[in-house]
């Protein structure tokens, strides 16, 4: 194959997901069966062992020669075995049994396929059904507004219905030219602009109420102002006494929306706030602005509104307020708003300014907060909306956090899942209960993000971070174990169910398969490409690299090789970047096989009147990508070259919503060129029909919101995308991740079952190369897909993994010290169980759970260790600890419930709502000394030890002995036994073992080669 010739393999993206979907949820059920079956045959174990043990008391019971002294007390002893021993064994029994009968129809049954429909799904209620096609809201309420009107028409998802005074739909960007003075991102028009500027808005207020006040004959409202009165044309939608939606609104709204709409209502009136998950691209920027809109028409809105947007969709915010409810004023806080760009500060207020506030800021910088106080106050005062981004929030808090809100909306709320961020923690300190999240992915990795959008929406609903990990994080979680018994298992899931019951109501997710079935087609096709001769051999020499060496020896940093890889597989000269770029040749598009495709998609597309959206994930690929569309030649004119713009991380604020606009608009720009992350969120580009994906990203929702941004509402054609990966490579296990974790994500949304995150291959497994000359692809092999579609290669396919297993770092502690008389248990046995368990927990640490806060070992063991308990029933068991996490949450919410709104939840870190114990005493500086102040720092460190652990090892004096018998050891290395048997600790039982070598893990290394502990060259010094 020559350089600038290159193999390809086409997938459809729908088939090849419905097919992983499928495999995936055949995995997780045959795992669970597998699981199941090593219960059943311990369980069977232990119910032949008590009916053994009751075998032999019946005996002595009946033979003649027992006394009858005996007898009685053996009868008591056979009654209190079969209670307490029998029942709960053949109960262990019969569930194990029943939950393999239930895993052996749901293989069988046809109808657990993934496949998406609007059709009632197995297992699925009748109001989870409602729900989910837009028809009740998560309370269960059906749509109640009361409304004559019929003028829905002809509107559909693809044509619009216009708000405002006249029933039309919306013009087709087809119908209309645009000279080049209208598409002039800096023509000053109402588009665009905000109302930070009065006057501009009082121009705009005024032609809004003269256009609407001549519709009206006869004015019966003669008292009221133009916004309070309806609309003459159409009659307001009347959902109680208290909210109505006006004319111009109400029959511009789908059904789904109205449903929303209405639930947002539910919410308001229970003082709580909600999530909007909708799907990205169903409008739920439309349906927060017609909820405000009804709040403000109906004079329920007396405390303006905070919305908190990122910064590339300010302008859109501003744009659909005008659009849907011109009355508000809304502002935007930020150096593009009218409000920031004033030319003069009197010197009154610069001396005002500097005597109230000790500022070292610019000149500049001075001038940005007097005008942003200024704004504040002039929405605090007269309305209606504050539209700022999450920097613009925290800069800005000391003029927003301390005032009352009417409500406050997070766009794209997702930004806040990290509960101890400080965005976080300022968002949750902005006082209003109306609180509302919008995000198309309201869960992205595990549990305690989801606790942290809770904790903004409805503060105390789910309790404190520690209880709620105590009580339903930490169960659930065990529960999915490999090792997990009966007991865990059906906790697990009796927790699962009370959190979908407590979050479900507040959280309202509808899909476009579900609510908007007349939108354009969707075709998205996975392209595997081949790498070129200098991809495939730069790839190979770093396979083979003393780098790699040390990145599986743990020496350097997994993420390292992974970007590198990464480059690779784009262009080969972003590995040499600075050396090259200012070079004629650097990015060559025949060195990447992905840009040889991409040429021809380009032309090809560009001469059937195509608009095409290429998003990639840096700037530095964007940069090459720029260069090869600008001397690109159209397929039928070779002296043409494309057009294009571009849009990435460096272009300014007030220039992105214009580029847009233009995009959207223009039919002469061929091209729009966009990083992942910016052009991705929360951005209409609807112009497009073609969406090329260049490189996948490791959070599958980056993709997805790329994707979103042509298929939406509005959109008129059928859409296709393309996503360009290369064969065999560390992007088709990217891929594999995507697809997983997107399952996995929507699984556990709907099904408390799913406990556990599917995982094939260890990260390690990134580091392979496929043969490139192989038909197939790995995607193919591992699903068994048939809808691949091959178009070279000779030899039948194969991968080498080159993880090696004298890499793994697995030390012999655990092993030695059972062997030194220490008791186990069977977790720490060497055989399958415990390799089960250890590679479970290692799918969990590397993949989606990495982030939630890692469990000692210790307390993972006091958790799941509660085979030795003995139990009446094992239903009554599991039942009696859910309830005690609901307890448990009561309390901890009402602690929380009793603080202030504005005060953030105790997440074990920071924050103060929910935190038990006294509040601590401000240290007097002017009385304590450092050396006092360390003193009792010392002091309370000395109680914790006392307190936390009494019946273990004392910490401290443990880690000093580990350190102190190391530094004696010739070169500072002992192995484990030696340590064990002359260190002086003593382990009494296997809470100790794990103890000591988590402390041993934190001081010494483990060296696999000579079997060992190295201690750690700080503790040395």
């Amino acid at each position: 194959m020559s350089d600038n010739e290159v193999e390809y393999k086409l997938v459809d993206q729908n088939e090849l997901e419905t097919s992983i979907t499928n495999k995936a949820n055949q995995k997780l059920i045959e795992k669970d069966a597998e699981l199941d079956e090593k219960r059943l045959g311990k369980a069977t174990k232990e119910l032949n062992n008590v009916i053994k043990k009751i075998s032999i008391l019946e005996f002595k019971l009946s033979n003649s020669r027992t006394k009858i002294s005996e007898r009685k007390i053996i009868q008591n002893d056979l009654n209190w075995i079969k209670e307490n021993e029998l029942i709960p064994r053949q109960q262990d029994v019969n569930d194990i049994k029943s939950r393999l009968k239930q895993s052996v129809r749901d293989l069988n049954s046809k109808e657990k396929k993934l496949s998406i429909s609007t059709d009632r799904l197995p297992d699925e209620s009748e109001k989870d059904y409602l729900i989910r096609i837009g028809k009740i809201t998560a309370f269960g309420s059906a749509i109640a507004f009361q409304s004559e009107d019929s003028a829905e028409g002809l509107q559909n998802h693809q044509n619009l219905r216009t708000p405002g005074f006249v029933a039309t739909t919306e013009v087709s960007d087809d119908d209309y030219d645009y000279d080049k003075q209208e598409l002039d991102d800096t023509v000053a028009n109402e588009r665009n602009i905000d109302d930070g500027d009065e006057l501009l808005y009082q121009n705009r207020l005024k032609k809004w109420v003269n256009k609407r006040s001549q519709l009206r004959q006869i004015d019966d409202h003669s008292d009221k102002e133009e916004w309070f009165k309806p609309l003459p044309t159409i009659k307001d939608a009347k959902l109680d006494e208290s909210f109505k939606l006006p004319g111009d609104i109400y029959p511009s709204l789908f059904d789904y929306q109205k449903t929303c709409v209405q639930w947002l209502w539910e919410l308001y009136s229970q003082k709580t706030g909600g999530i909007i998950g909708d799907e990205m691209g169903l409008g739920k920027t439309i349906q927060i602005i017609s909820f405000i809109a009804g709040l403000h028409y109906s004079g329920l809105l007396d405390k303006p509104v905070l919305i908190v947007v990122p910064a590339t969709v300010l302008n859109q915010w501003v744009n659909e307020f005008h659009k849907w409810w011109p009355p508000l004023r809304c502002v935007i806080l930020h150096s593009i708003g009218s409000g920031m760009i004033k030319s003069e500060i009197s010197e009154e207020k610069l001396e005002e300014y500097l005597e109230t506030n000790e500022s070292k800021s610019s000149f500049k910088g001075i001038k940005s907060q007097i005008n942003a106080k200024e704004i504040v106050d002039r929405v605090m005062e007269k309305g209606h909306v504050l539209v700022t981004t999450y920097v613009g929030l925290r800069i800005y808090s000391k003029y927003i956090l301390p005032r009352q809100w009417g409500y406050v909306v997070l766009d794209e709320g997702h930004k806040i899942r990290n509960p101890d961020s400080e965005i976080s923690l300022t968002c949750k300190q902005i006082k209003t209960v109306n609180r509302i999240i919008l995000s198309g992915t309201p869960i992205q990795n595990n549990l305690i993000e989801l606790w942290s959008l809770f904790d903004f929406v409805f503060p105390g609903r789910l309790g404190t971070l520690p209880v709620f990990q105590q009580q339903f994080s930490i169960p659930i979680n065990t529960g999915g174990y490999a090792n997990s018994n009966n007991l865990q298992v059906k906790t697990a899931y009796k927790c699962a169910v009370i959190l979908r019951d407590l979050i479900s109501p507040y959280l309202l997710r509808r899909l476009k398969s579900d609510v908007a079935q007349d939108l354009p087609k969707k075709n998205e096709m996975v392209l595997f490409v081949k790498l070129t001769k200098i991809q495939q051999d730069l790839y190979e020499k770093f396979l083979s690299s003393e780098d790699l060496d040390s990145i599986l020896k743990g020496k350097r940093n997994v993420l390292m090789g992974v970007d590198v890889l990464r480059k690779i597989c784009n262009h080969p000269d972003l590995l040499y970047r600075e050396a090259l770029m200012h070079k004629k040749n650097y990015g060559n598009p025949n060195k990447s096989g992905k840009m040889l495709v991409l040429k021809n998609l380009l032309q090809i597309w560009q001469s059937q009147q195509h608009k095409t959206l290429l998003f990639c994930q840096t700037r530095q690929m964007l940069d090459i990508l720029e260069k090869f569309v600008a001397n690109l030649s159209l397929l039928d004119d070779e002296n043409q070259k494309f057009n294009y713009l571009r849009m990435d991380g460096s272009t300014p604020i007030g220039k992105r919503q214009g580029l847009v606009d233009s995009f959207n608009n223009n039919l002469q720009i061929h091209v729009f060129l966009l990083t992942t992350k910016v052009g991705g969120l929360g951005v209409n580009l609807t112009g497009a029909d073609r969406v090329i994906i260049f490189d996948p990203d490791w959070n599958p929702s980056t993709d997805i919101q790329a994707r979103e941004r042509a298929w939406r509402l509005g959109q008129k054609k059928d859409i296709t995308i393309y996503r360009l990966m290369t064969t065999g490579t560390i992007e088709e296990k990217i891929y594999h991740r995507q697809i997983f974790k997107t399952f996995l994500t929507n699984k556990i949304l709907k099904d408390p079952k799913q406990r556990r995150f599917f995982k094939n291959n260890e990260l390690h497994d990134l580091f392979t190369l496929g043969d490139q000359n192989e038909t197939g692809t790995e995607t193919g092999d591992l699903f068994n897909n048939g809808h691949e579609e091959k178009f070279s290669g000779t030899k039948e396919r194969k991968s080498t993994s080159l993880m090696k297993m004298k890499f793994k770092n697995d030390d012999d502690f655990y092993k030695v010290s059972s062997i030194a008389g220490v008791s186990k248990l069977d977790k720490f046995q060497d055989g399958e169980d415990e390799e089960e368990n250890k590679n479970d927990e290692n799918r969990l640490m590397a993949g989606i759970f990495s982030n939630s806060g890692v469990h000692s070992t210790l307390k993972h063991d006091e958790i799941i260790d509660s085979k030795n308990q003995e139990v009446n029933l094992i239903e009554q068991e599991a039942d009696k600890l859910a309830n005690e996490a609901a307890k448990a949450l009561k309390k901890s919410r009402l602690l929380t419930r009793k603080n202030e709104i504005g005060t953030p939840t105790w997440t074990g870190k920071f924050g103060s709502a929910g935190k038990f114990g006294t509040k601590r005493r401000k240290i007097d500086n002017k009385n304590n000394s450092s050396s006092s102040i360390l003193q009792n720092l010392k002091q309370k460190n000395e109680l914790q030890d006392n307190n936390e652990m009494p019946e273990l090892l004392n910490r401290k004096k443990t880690v000093e002995a580990l350190v102190d018998f190391l530094l004696e050891q010739n070169d500072h290395f002992s192995k484990s036994n030696d340590i064990i048997k002359n260190s002086n600790i003593k382990m009494a039982n296997e809470q100790d073992m794990v103890l000591v070598r988590s402390m041993l893990r934190e001081i010494a290394d483990w060296d696999g080669v000579k079997k060992g502990w190295k201690l750690k060259q700080s503790f040395i010094e």
